[in-house]
This record gives C-alpha cells, structure tokens and sequence, in this order.
C-alpha cells in the first residue's frame, strides 16, 4: 500500500520487512543452544569471581545471566561454580544423595539456587520454608563472610 501511494523501491521494503522477521526467527531458534554454549564460560567466570570474592564481578555475571529467575538454567551453571559446590561439602551440606547434581530434586536445586546467590552478591536470599539444617546454616554463613 505504502509503495502504491508513495512510490519507491520494492526491495526496499521488502528487505525492510525481511530482516526483522528472519532476526526474530533465528532468535527464537537458536536461544536455547548458544545459551546452552556459553554455559560453560560463564559458569567459570563465575566460579573465579565467588572464589577472589569479586563481589561487584559475580552479582553483575549473576543478574546478567539471569540465573535466579530460571532454575534449568542454573542446573546447567551448577557444575561450574566449584568454589561454591566445595564450601557445600566442605560445611556438610552435600549429602551423599546429593553429590550426583545430574539426580537433584527440585527442591534442592532450588535451595541451592538461592545460597549461591548470595556467594554471587545478592541482598536477598529466600529460604523461607525450607528444610535447612546446621550445614545449609554454614553455607549461607560461609557465603556471608566472603
């Protein structure tokens, strides 16, 4: 209608309609594999700056990544942030049913999710109503003291 009224070229408009469509299709199609790829990266950048203590470093990965908002996506992040697996075992959280984090429930994925975000700089971390013991007590201490 634009081009009847107007004139013009039609490539031009068509590849003005063209792009945005294609940009949003590959968007859609290639999210979750090259998010799945920079996991890895990430995830190591992120163990250095929790285990420095880089405060500034780890909360800017952390909400960038927007790990706290999707739990897949931090049980991909999880085999990667050594240094906050090693305070778990170390103050006795990681149970032996728990060392497998391919078999975690979603319950402790979960409180796991919310103590790293505070290894990761957060100000909040809820663990209301969850079953935390002296270790998980420890962790979070541990968390607080770096």
């Amino acid at each position: 209608l634009f081009l009847a009224v107007e004139g013009g070229s039609f490539f031009v408009a068509a590849f003005n309609l063209v792009v945005p469509i294609v940009q949003i299709a590959l968007a859609e199609l290639l999210f979750e594999p090259v998010r799945t790829a920079a996991v890895p990266a990430l995830g190591k950048r992120l163990n250095r700056a929790m285990k420095s203590g880089n405060a500034v470093a780890a909360k800017a990965l952390w909400e960038e990544a927007e790990i706290m908002e999707d739990m897949q996506l931090f049980g991909l992040f999880l085999p990667h942030l050594t240094f906050f697996l090693d305070v778990a075992k170390r103050c006795g959280f990681m149970s032996e049913e728990l060392k497998d984090l391919d078999k975690l429930g979603n319950k402790e994925l979960e409180t796991l999710q919310h103590m790293a975000a505070v290894f990761a700089g957060q100000a909040y971390c809820n663990l209301r109503d969850r079953k935390m013991g002296n270790s998980s007590a420890k962790v979070v201490a541990e968390a607080l003291k770096s």
